[in-house]
C-alpha cells in the first residue's frame, strides 16, 4: 500500500509586530494553531508577541508529529507480532516495514531541521530569543529533542524487525532445501532399489 504520510513545507515571518506563515496546502497543525489563538491562554500571554506565536506555533506542530508517531509505533509493535507469529504468513510483511522504514526517514528530514534550527535561534550570539520567552523556547527544544530520539528509536526498532524477518526467512528456506534434500536422496534411493535387474 501507498504510504499515508504526506510532509509540507511551512515557511515563518516574524517581525516585531507580525508573524506571517506561507504553506502550499492545508495543514493540521495550523488548524490546532488556530484552536489555540482563541484560548483565553494565549490571549493573555500575547503580550509577548509574535515571537511567543512562534512559539506557539511550533508547538502545534511538534503535537501533530507526536499523534503521527504514536500510529507508528503501534504499526512497529504490529510488525513485530507479526514477525514472531508461527501460524501466520504475512507476504506483504517485508514490504511493510520497508515502506515503514522510508515514512521513519521522511519524518527525520522534518524533525531534525526544525531541532537545528531552534537550538540555533537560542544561541546567545543570534540574538534572536527574548528573555521572557526563554522558558517556552527551551520547552519547545526538549519536546523536539525527545521527537528527534523516538524516530531513531523507531527506525532502530524497525531495522531489528527487518533483519529479524529476514533471520527467519533464511532459516526457513534452509529448512525447506535439507527436506526437499531428503525427500531426493529418499527417492534415490527408492530408484536405486527398482532399478531393474538385467542380465
Amino acid at each position: 500500500a501507498d504510504s499515508e504520510l504526506d510532509t509540507e513545507f511551512l515557511c515563518a515571518f516574524v517581525t516585531d509586530n507580525i508573524l506571517i506563515t506561507v504553506r502550499h496546502s492545508e495543514m493540521p497543525a495550523i488548524r490546532n494553531f488556530s484552536r489555540r489563538f482563541g484560548s483565553k491562554k494565549l490571549q493573555k500571554r500575547m503580550i509577548l508577541g509574535p515571537e511567543y506565536l512562534l512559539y506557539e506555533l511550533l508547538d502545534s506542530i511538534a503535537d501533530d508529529w507526536y499523534r503521527t508517531l504514536e500510529g507508528y509505533s503501534n504499526r512497529i509493535d504490529l510488525m513485530e507480532d507479526r514477525v514472531f507469529d508461527p501460524n501466520t504468513k504475512y507476504p506483504d510483511l517485508l514490504q511493510e516495514l520497508h515502506e515503514l522504514k522510508q515514512d521513519l526517514r521522511e519524518i527525520s528530514k522534518s524533525i531534525s531541521p526544525l531541532h537545528d534550527v531552534v537550538s540555533r535561534m537560542m544561541r546567545p550570539d543570534q540574538d534572536f530569543t527574548s528573555e521572557a520567552c526563554s522558558i517556552y523556547w527551551q520547552d519547545i527544544l526538549d519536546v523536539l529533542t525527545k521527537l528527534k530520539d523516538d524516530v531513531e528509536n523507531y527506525n532502530a526498532g524497525a531495522v531489528s524487525t527487518r533483519d529479524t524477518y529476514l533471520s527467519q526467512s533464511t532459516m526457513r528456506l534452509a529448512e525447506t532445501q535439507a527436506e526437499a534434500n531428503d525427500v531426493i536422496r529418499i527417492l534415490t534411493i527408492l530408484a536405486t532399489l527398482m532399478f531393474p535387474i538385467t542380465a
